[in-house]
């Protein structure tokens, strides 16, 4: 067995888990969330708890056993505390500012960029150069720091030139900096 699918999750006051088939709905005070458990899976509540199980020791069985009980987990975490990730642009000159919900960002151009955020993502900014993304769904706040974050700002440069775009975040919950560079024709 799995070492973490077969952890039963407890559903905390205040959070409504209803499974119907393959269908899990998690509904707290900060929102509400759904997932389709993939075939051979299956979820069931026992005592306020929610158990995942496998039918067999199939390789795929395996592998989505730890998985699916991950995903309901941070479903209920995300309904009742959300998630969030701390960015620091790098680059001198570079600032920060809210604007509406989105964020405009200066970035040593003639002009600056507002990048405006997907469904259900806050966008934050303490100071001049520190961003919060916080959101309900973690898969959607790490998405939107590691691939949509750089890419927004990227699609407001399509003018048809070529245009090299190098935009520095450093994580500073991980003390992890990474570049995203774009070219676009």
């Amino acid at each position: 067995m799995s070492r973490i699918g077969r952890m039963p999750i407890d559903i905390p006051s205040g959070v409504t888990v209803t499974i119907d088939g393959q269908h899990v709905a998690v509904k707290g005070p900060k929102g509400e969330l759904a997932l389709t458990v993939k075939e051979p899976i299956e979820a069931t509540m026992v005592d306020n708890q929610v158990i995942v199980t496998r039918p067999d020791d199939e390789r795929a069985s395996r592998s989505l056993h730890g998985l699916t009980r991950t995903l309901i987990n941070n479903q209920i975490l995300g309904v009742t505390e959300g998630f969030q990730k701390s960015l620091e642009v790098v680059g001198t000159g570079y600032r920060l500012a809210s604007k509406g919900q989105g964020v405009e960002l200066s970035l040593g151009y003639s002009h600056s960029i507002t990048v405006e955020p997907p469904a259900g993502i806050t966008l934050t900014v303490e100071g001049n150069d520190k961003l919060t993304v916080s959101g309900i769904d973690k898969q959607a706040v790490g998405e939107v720091v590691s691939d949509g974050l750089p890419s927004l700002v990227a699609d407001t440069f399509r003018e048809g030139q070529l245009l090299l775009f190098i935009l520095l975040f450093k994580l500073i919950n991980k003390n992890v900096e990474f570049a995203c560079e774009h070219v676009i024709l």
